[in-house]
C-alpha cells in the first residue's frame, strides 16, 4: 500500500471528507511521527507496534576490492517492532 492508496481508502471510508483533507491529515500524521522520532526517538502505537531509533556506532571498514581501510561515522536507523495484537491478528489469518 502506498501513501496515495491510504489516502484514497480513507476518503472512500469517510465520504464526508474530501481527498485533499485526507491528504493533509496523513501528511500531518507522518510529520508528527518524523518530529517525534527526531526529538525523542520513540513512538508507541498500542496494539500495532513501536518505532525506535537504533544507533550504529562508528567503526573501521575495509574495501574488499582495494583493501583500503576507512572510518565510517555513526549511523542512525529506524527500527519497527510489531505489537502482540498485530502479530496475533496476522497469524490467525
Amino acid at each position: 500500500m502506498t501513501k496515495t492508496d491510504l489516502i484514497q481508502r480513507i476518503a472512500q471510508q469517510h465520504p464526508d471528507l474530501k481527498e485533499a483533507d485526507c491528504r493533509r491529515l496523513i501528511d500531518a500524521f507522518f510529520n508528527a511521527m518524523i518530529d517525534q522520532l527526531s526529538q525523542d526517538g520513540t513512538i508507541e502505537l498500542r496494539g500495532f507496534g513501536s518505532f525506535a531509533i537504533k544507533r550504529y556506532h562508528e567503526r573501521i571498514v575495509r574495501n574488499p576490492r582495494t583493501g583500503a581501510t576507512t572510518g565510517k561515522s555513526d549511523i542512525f536507523s529506524v527500527r519497527f517492532r510489531t505489537g502482540r495484537s498485530l502479530v496475533a491478528l496476522i497469524n490467525s489469518t
